[in-house]
């Protein structure tokens, strides 16, 4: 029944309309202003009109055919013209009145995007907000979904067809209003459903989409900063977000979005006006001192603190100094050591040490200074051996750095440290001191005048040499200026102490172990190829009386067993094949033969291409071949049948010869 009433009272509204000549079907804004003004009598002769007029068509049976053509296009049409939409334009009729008037009112918000008359009112819209006479589309649109409703409308948009272009621009235009009324980043952040992507955000395309709002919310509001930090702290711990930068790193498609989450807590930490110590805190490192330099947040540390001492120049910083306020001196400089060895960490450690040395010098730290920072051992320690001691390569780099900054006090600096330290540890100073340029003509110096003022005390050459420290000297010890001083000492020792003589060598020896090594190295150094020469004859003198070194050991000893083919021309074989007749002259009951020594190094299989090499080269040739013939004699000595030697040599290179030389021996026995 209240259907049929509604009805009537249409159909009263439309007759009346028609009689009086009305053109509108529904009452706007300037029909009701124009009602208004209408007279009382106007309107009563009006109205009564139309009733009449209604009370006749019922009596007569039925409406008029013009009232009941007008009807029917009153239910079945809402189509709206371009005169009409232009005329309520120039009117400036609300966006939210023409939505009305265009049915999209009615129209199932799911379906909304699809309907024809929607761009059409789009586009008015448009048109009126740019007359500055409403808002914007999309604005009306969020105000008449909300939000939430209005996202989904346009996703659902976006993935059709013949709705993408409209979605893909309500999108943009969404965002934008979201930015201009300043829309809280969390609200968006769970209108992209990113509350639940879990471990994997960052591959999220949602997620860059939401980054992008933020930085144009930011960019449109200078004076007030937002991060995304606060928002994403909800849902992850730093250590969480920490890991899940690290993993899109390390991969090509996010490694930029990895990069740009490590950005948000730099700009985020940067507007909360952190220090640098209080980040290092935040990210954990404080915790993972042993690995902080392979630890990957050390590198978002090191890009905070760039950005806090752009941002905060007075109070510029270093990493290193940030460790040592977090660690100290002595921790920080053993760690950077550490790091030093490994290959991962080598090129930050040896940075952070040149930082470290800078901070030091920067800061007036003096020699001394630096020496109790290190916690070094006591200078009057008279066990103090800083070849044991790891900082004090760090110490004595610093000292070079005050030296290079300084020269002119180079001298005085060594001067006043000889009167804090023992002979030994000061010598071990002086010693290490002359590997740098810049201290090496003050070291030298102080170090002979030292050596020689031990000397001058008669103290036996066994001792000298340790208090001199030429025990700690390395490799190279056979170049030191002090060693050739030393051994003028031992000589002159020897000829005021007859029956108390000292061997020069044995100290050597004794002391180092690796005695071959530094033989080696002095050889490559014309200045000191003779004295390793009558090093290496009394090394060799020891091996045959004192150690009894048989020849196949002595081959080894020389190196030779690694020499392969170049094992002639190699610079020992000669000292070997003279130790071989020195032996055998020793020891006749224990003759070796040269082939006896190769053998006992080199298979004989490898011997085989080693001798025929060597038969090719005239310098060699004769021995090569006596060797070979050595060689064949030891097979068959051996007992080795023709049969067997054929099938052992098949496929060694070369062996054609060896093969001939055997048959022929065989066939002489």
């Amino acid at each position: 029944m209240r259907l049929l009433y509604l009805a009537g009272v249409a159909i009263l509204a439309f007759i009346a309309g028609d009689a009086t000549g009305a053109k509108v079907l529904v009452p706007d804004d300037s029909d009701h202003n124009r009602a208004q003004a209408a007279s009382a009598s106007v309107v009563s002769t009006t109205r009564l009109l139309r009733t009449r007029s209604v009370i006749d068509e019922e009596r007569a049976g039925g409406i008029s055919a013009s009232a009941s053509d007008k009807l029917a296009k009153l239910f079945k049409s809402t189509k709206v013209t371009d005169e009409q939409l232009q005329q309520w334009l120039n009117k400036g009729k609300t966006a939210e009145s023409v939505f009305y008037r265009m049915n999209l009112e009615n129209t199932l918000y799911t379906r909304v995007f699809k309907s024809p008359q929607f761009p059409r009112w789009l586009q008015y819209a448009d048109d009126l907000s740019a007359s500055g006479k409403g808002s914007s589309a999309i604005s009306i649109l969020s105000t008449k979904y909300g939000d939430e409703k209005l996202y989904q409308m346009i996703g659902w948009a976006k993935k059709e067809s013949s709705t993408k272009v409209l979605g893909t621009r309500l999108q943009t235009e969404q965002l934008e209003h979201w930015v201009k009324v300043g829309k809280d980043p969390e609200e968006v952040f769970k209108l992209y459903d990113l509350n639940y992507a879990g471990r994997r955000i960052l591959s999220n395309s949602q997620f860059s989409a939401w980054m992008k709002y933020v930085d144009d919310l930011n960019a449109k509001n200078e004076g007030a900063f937002v991060s995304i930090i606060p928002t994403l702290r909800k849902y992850f711990s730093d250590d969480d977000l920490f890991k899940i930068a690290l993993a899109a790193k390390r991969s090509g498609e996010t490694e930029a979005m990895g990069t740009k989450l490590d950005d948000a807590f730099v700009q985020f930490w940067i507007h909360r006006k952190e220090t640098p110590d209080n980040v290092l805190v935040e990210l954990g490192l404080k915790k993972s001192m042993e690995t902080l330099l392979e630890n990957p947040l050390l590198n978002i540390l090191t890009k905070y603190t760039e950005t806090y001492n752009v941002n905060y120049a007075v109070k510029k910083t270093t990493v290193v100094e940030t460790l040592t306020r977090t660690f100290d001196d002595e921790t920080v400089a053993r760690m950077l050591l550490a790091g030093r060895e490994k290959s991962t960490t080598k090129k930050i450690a040896k940075q952070f040490q040149a930082d470290q040395l800078e901070m030091w010098v920067n800061s007036g730290q003096s020699v001394d200074d630096v020496y109790k920072l290190l916690n070094l051992p006591s200078r009057r320690d008279l066990l103090v051996d800083f070849g044991n001691q790891k900082l004090f390569d760090t110490w004595l780099t610093f000292m070079n750095a005050v030296s290079v900054k300084t020269p002119e006090k180079t001298s005085a600096i060594f001067s006043k440290l000889a009167t804090s330290f023992e002979d030994r540890p000061m010598m071990q100073i002086l010693e290490a001191a002359n590997k740098f340029s810049s201290m090496e003509k003050a070291a030298t110096k102080l170090q002979l005048e030292k050596a020689q003022s031990i000397f001058s005390t008669g103290v036996s050459p066994r001792k000298a040499f340790k208090m001199v420290a030429l025990d700690n000297v390395g490799d190279s010890v056979l170049s030191s200026p002090l060693l050739k001083k030393w051994m003028l000492y031992v000589e002159d020792f020897n000829k005021k102490n007859p029956g108390k003589e000292e061997s020069w060598f044995l100290p050597l020896r004794v002391n180092y172990q690796n005695l071959g090594r530094t033989i080696d190295k002095a050889m490559k150094d014309p200045s000191t190829v003779k004295l390793a020469q009558l090093v290496q004859k009394e090394n060799m003198k020891e091996w045959l009386e004192r150690w009894k070194y048989s020849p196949n050991m002595a081959f080894r000893e020389l190196h030779l067993n690694k020499a392969g083919e170049k094992v002639f021309s190699a610079p020992n074989f000669e000292l070997w094949v003279k130790y071989l007749d020195d032996w055998n002259q020793a020891y006749p009951s224990k003759k070796e033969t040269m082939i006896d020594g190769f053998r006992g190094n080199y298979h004989d299989l490898d011997l085989v291409p080693m001798l025929a090499a060597a038969e090719k080269a005239p310098s060699t040739k004769k021995l090569a071949s006596e060797l070979k013939d050595a060689l064949v004699d030891k097979w068959v000595a051996e007992k080795k049948t023709l049969a067997y030697v054929k099938s052992w040599l098949k496929g060694i290179s070369s062996s054609d010869d060896m093969l001939e030389r055997f048959t022929a021996k065989l066939n002489s026995v």
